[in-house]
């Protein structure tokens, strides 16, 4: 097993994302212990996020909880919001491409209450075709 199979993380994209597709890595390896994944996980995080005498974190909640804490998340979160606020639909914008890019930046900004949900596509979409 090489450890460059395994994603880097640089807070460069969302940390659950980023969380999910390590697991995946590390099951196909099978032979990993859960503890070992989370200590294998926190080699794999940039040197300016963390660093070993940061914090002691022994599971993957508390491993997300403190990337969400790390500024470089609310960077993140805030570009997120940029990106679907630049978000256009015409007439020549491919229907499902524009879903599937709009619910990965409501995802990634972490808008999930419906009301905000539809304030950010009213906000996005023309009003005219």
């Amino acid at each position: 097993m090489a450890l460059s199979s395994f994603p880097e993380y640089n807070g460069s994209c969302h940390p659950e994302d980023w969380l999910r597709k390590f697991k995946l890595v590390a099951t196909v390896h099978e032979k990993i212990s859960s503890e070992s994944v989370v200590s294998l996980a926190l080699l794999k995080i940039s040197r300016s996020i963390y660093r070993d005498n940061n914090n002691r974190i022994d599971n993957f909640s508390q491993l997300l909880e403190f990337l969400k804490a790390d500024p470089s998340f609310s960077i993140f979160k805030i570009e997120s919001e940029h990106k679907l606020l630049a978000l256009r639909f015409t007439h020549l914008t491919d229907v499902k491409d524009f879903i599937i890019e709009l619910r990965q930046l409501l995802a990634d900004a972490e808008i999930f209450d419906p009301k905000l949900q539809k304030q950010s596509i009213l906000k996005i979409l023309p009003t005219k075709l």
